[in-house]
């Protein structure tokens, strides 16, 4: 009997999820928002209008700029990481007395759902979510869902992933929130059809930076360079060095990183 697998590819995004903002005042969730990797600021200088602009946290969680050179952002919110930069300025010229930062992409808490779930994809969140708050947000559970061995997909790094099966099956209100694992930004979440116990037959599903993000026929696409095809392609803001290949193996889902 041919074997059934089933596949989820993940393009890398590089695009910037923006909010709307004011530049003279955010909510207070955006004042509390401790930046990360990927995460996109706005920094002004009244003084020094050359020095303004835009830029992207690196994956080490820092910041390279003007004057200042390379220095760390992760674990700062905006305003702490605006008066550091007031100090570090004004070293290089008096003359600055402000400096306003602003979050406009909020890229370093994302997490991806698929399996049975109402809306799979790939979600960012302003503050650290829970396995429920992320599984809510890609629409909730099926009536297909096998939410007794929910698995949480986590990149060590090196190459290695460590799978977390989570049984969910009580419901939002009757697992006891203490036995659910704390999500760690990059996580992957899987849910299981519980008529098959895995993610449902010979097909191959395809999101992140693709024109045509959804779920294909093994036929039509049996490597990864086909399944992108078959979904339209990447974007302009793909990264491609961040594809990924997820396959469900005997002890759990397995994530291979692909060039």
């Amino acid at each position: 009997m041919k074997s059934k697998l089933r596949f989820l590819i993940c393009v890398g995004l590089l695009a910037i999820v923006a909010f709307p903002g004011s530049l003279l005042a955010q909510s207070n969730e955006d004042a509390q928002y401790e930046i990360g990797p990927d995460d996109t600021i706005q920094i002004q200088i009244w003084q020094r209008p050359d020095l303004s602009g835009t830029y992207v946290v690196d994956e080490q969680g820092k910041l390279n700029l003007p004057l200042i050179g390379l220095f760390t952002a992760e674990g700062k919110t905006a305003g702490a990481l605006g008066k550091e930069l007031e100090r570090r300025f004004v070293i290089m010229d008096p003359g600055v007395s402000q400096v306003l930062v602003t979050v406009t992409g909020f890229n370093s808490r994302r997490f991806t759902v698929v399996g049975e779930v109402r809306a799979p994809g790939v979600y960012t969140f302003r503050k650290s979510p829970s396995l429920w708050d992320v599984i809510l947000t890609a629409g909730g559970e099926t009536p297909n869902a096998d939410m007794s061995e929910v698995q949480i997909v986590r990149e060590l790094g090196g190459g290695e992933v460590e799978t977390i099966n989570v049984d969910l099956s009580g419901g939002l209100n009757g697992t006891p929130s203490n036995s659910i694992p704390a999500l760690k930004p990059g996580d992957s979440i899987v849910i299981s059809s519980v008529q098959t116990n895995a993610v449902v037959g010979d097909q191959v599903q395809v999101l992140g930076a693709v024109r045509a993000p959804g779920v294909y026929s093994l036929k039509s696409a049996t490597t990864v360079v086909e399944a992108v095809s078959v979904a339209g392609g990447h974007m302009e803001s793909a990264d491609l060095r961040k594809v990924k290949l997820a396959r469900r193996g005997n002890s759990g889902a397995v994530v291979y990183g692909i060039n």
